[in-house]
């Protein structure tokens, strides 16, 4: 068995400006590196959902054609049913692909350019680099918050493209089941 534990070193200024800076310089590396995983995480989402309605269009068009050539009102219950499952996961994936809220944390020139007109001390530099780790961690928030919205969203989809084929079979077996206690009450009296 092996341990695969990590031992990390810090080397930790001892001037408390410079620790200051270090420890804001160190979130700042944290929210780079969390967006960048937010954003990979985001656009494997939208390759999923994309792939989905790749596979839920087709699915849909031979729904629609099966059900204007079959004559059976059975047929068309089930593929009634199975389109408007299928209209649901088309329709949660596309809301996937229209998810636009997505933050990049732009820092403004103002904020940079202070650290050149102000007496360049440690207290100016740490207060701009604080300002920019705030904005990344406002950015983390949202961005977060919108990838769970679409996870959400693809999982419905999922679940909805699943529940085609069971949406037809209930379709045909409830309409199949109408029409003979239908035909049961008629033959009854």
């Amino acid at each position: 068995m092996t341990d695969d534990t990590q031992i990390i070193v810090l080397d930790v200024p001892t001037e408390e400006a410079a620790s200051k800076t270090w420890l804001i310089e160190q979130a700042l590396e944290a929210g780079r590196v969390t967006l960048k995983e937010i954003d990979t995480a985001r656009e494997q989402q939208l390759k999923l959902a994309q792939s989905q309605i790749g596979w839920i269009q087709p699915v849909l068009i031979a729904l629609v054609g099966f059900l204007g050539t079959s004559l059976n009102w059975h047929i068309k219950a089930g593929a009634i049913l199975a389109i408007l499952a299928a209209a649901r996961a088309l329709a949660f994936s596309w809301k996937v692909q229209s998810a636009r809220n997505w933050i990049v944390p732009i820092v403004p020139p103002q904020i940079w350019l202070s650290m050149s007109q102000e007496e360049n001390t440690p207290y100016v530099k740490n207060t701009v680099l604080h300002t920019v780790a705030e904005k990344f961690d406002q950015a983390v928030a949202a961005n977060q918050a919108t990838l769970d919205t679409m996870c959400d969203r693809v999982g419905k989809a999922t679940i909805w493209y699943l529940a085609v084929p069971v949406a037809a079979l209930v379709g045909i077996i409830s309409s199949y089941l109408l029409s003979v206690a239908w035909m049961m009450s008629v033959y009854s009296q």
